[in-house]
């Protein structure tokens, strides 16, 4: 049993994860009206999410790395805070750059808050409780799935400003409780922060990410040969190089290339970039039910509700498996069950039964997948440089799901039926699965 402090802590970090989780599923319910407030069109309504999702990228190795050199208790704090205030900045905005401002910066300090969290877990648990604590973080995605649509409709009635102004009380408890009940720790090494290595990285990561968005399924060859997407492939490519030469030569690089370069984390991004990958395919799962179960848009989202609960019960009970088990283990379980719910998908005749039960598998193999990962990178991770690796664990989650999403979309669309289009998907995701199932076998746990 967690004592009294443990489960303040819990409770402290819990808050923060879902506020944070919760400002990407809540979103959809207020798009219309802030398209109706600003008067822009589809294609600039988009980036009220993409900006988010772009920012939340680059805060997650920056802000864990600053974790590292200047404590984990007032990185966290701070992080909160800007949330609120960025929060601050949408809901007051007057103009849409203005919202796009608030959004980009609410995603930055998003980006940070799981794997501080995660840190801090590491830091302040015993080793027999920190997996329960990671998979009740690990469930807070699922709930605000869960949560997001339905709790965005009920503020919406109030304006849209609403479900960006109700973070704020949540940001004052969660600040003034971590204060009272976070460790306070002491920082390890404060150095100067690589402010040329932070713009390198969010030149590499910008142009990557756009470089993926330029690529259009329906018509996949000249969207890839399209001037811009060579200019944004070469811009990467540039920034890459750069970006790499400077990490080596300072003193205190954002992301170390030593970390990279180890035998045993390289395993654990692998198996990373596998699962980011396989997480972003599950998006399509309800445009294959409306086309093969002829339902609506509506009812094809609620299909889902099986695979989203799979996934809070799989956190809950990969948690509590992790304290017991190898995670190794557990992740080459997750992995091998995958593989087989892919298969199953792929070559019967699919049914809502099938649907379903592939649904409730993959659910529970990406939460087994998705906290072992976490535990066993604590556990290879010296306390110098716990935040920095959750860090870069959350980069490479997030660069699969670019990848995953247009991988996915663009063999979808070379098939005239997207349902067949989708099952050659999984049978690809199949292939790199059974790849990082090969790969787990060389680890070795300590």
């Amino acid at each position: 049993m967690l004592n009294k402090n443990l489960l303040s802590i819990t409770t402290i970090l819990f808050l923060a994860v879902l506020m944070a989780a919760l400002d990407i599923a809540i979103i959809g319910p207020a798009l219309p009206a802030i398209q109706q407030s600003f008067l822009v069109d589809d294609n600039a309504l988009s980036w009220v999410f993409g900006i988010y999702i772009l920012f939340q990228l680059l805060g997650a190795p920056i802000i864990s790395k600053l974790s590292d050199r200047y404590g984990r208790r007032k990185t966290f704090v701070y992080c909160v805070a800007f949330f609120g205030f960025s929060s601050l900045i949408v809901a007051a905005s007057g103009s849409f750059y203005m919202l796009l401002l608030g959004r980009s910066l609410q995603g930055f300090s998003a980006g940070g808050i799981l794997p501080v969290s995660s840190a801090i877990i590491a830091d302040s648990f015993p080793e027999k409780h920190r997996g329960k604590a990671l998979g009740l973080i690990g469930a807070v995605f699922g709930l605000a799935f869960l949560l997001g649509p339905i709790l965005g409709a009920l503020l919406l009635s109030f304006g849209w400003n609403w479900l960006f102004l109700i973070n704020i009380p949540i940001v004052i408890y969660v600040c003034l409780q971590s204060l009272k009940f976070l460790p306070h720790d002491q920082a390890a090494r404060p150095l100067t922060v690589d402010f040329l290595g932070a713009f390198l990285l969010f030149s590499m990561l910008a142009s990557f990410a756009y470089t993926i968005s330029q690529i259009d399924s329906a018509s996949l060859s000249s969207s890839l040969m399209s001037n811009r997407t060579i200019l944004l492939f070469i811009i990467f490519l540039i920034s890459f190089v750069l970006f790499i030469f400077r990490e080596s030569s300072v003193e205190d690089p954002i992301i170390s290339i030593e970390i990279l370069e180890s035998k045993q984390l390289i395993i654990i991004w692998s198996i990373a970039l596998v699962t980011g990958l396989v997480e972003a395919g599950m998006v399509f799962l309800p445009s294959v039910a409306v086309n093969q179960f002829n339902v609506l848009d509506t009812t094809a989202s609620l299909m889902l509700l099986p695979l989203v609960i799979a996934l809070i019960i799989g956190s809950l009970v990969s948690g509590i498996l992790s304290d017991n088990f190898s995670p190794i283990f557990i992740i080459q379980t997750s992995l091998a069950l995958l593989i087989f719910s892919f298969l199953l998908f792929s070559y019967s005749s699919l049914s809502y039964h099938i649907f379903y039960i592939t649904g409730i598998i993959i659910g529970l193999s990406i939460a087994g997948i998705m906290t072992a990962l976490r535990v066993l990178l604590i556990s290879n991770s010296s306390k110098d440089n716990r935040g920095s690796n959750q860090g870069i664990l959350a980069l490479f989650l997030s660069i699969g799901r670019l990848i995953g999403a247009s991988l996915v979309g663009a063999i979808m669309a070379s098939e005239i039926n997207s349902v067949v289009g989708f099952q050659k998907a999984l049978l690809v995701s199949t292939g790199l699965i059974g790849v990082a199932l090969i790969v787990s076998a060389s680890f070795k746990f300590r």
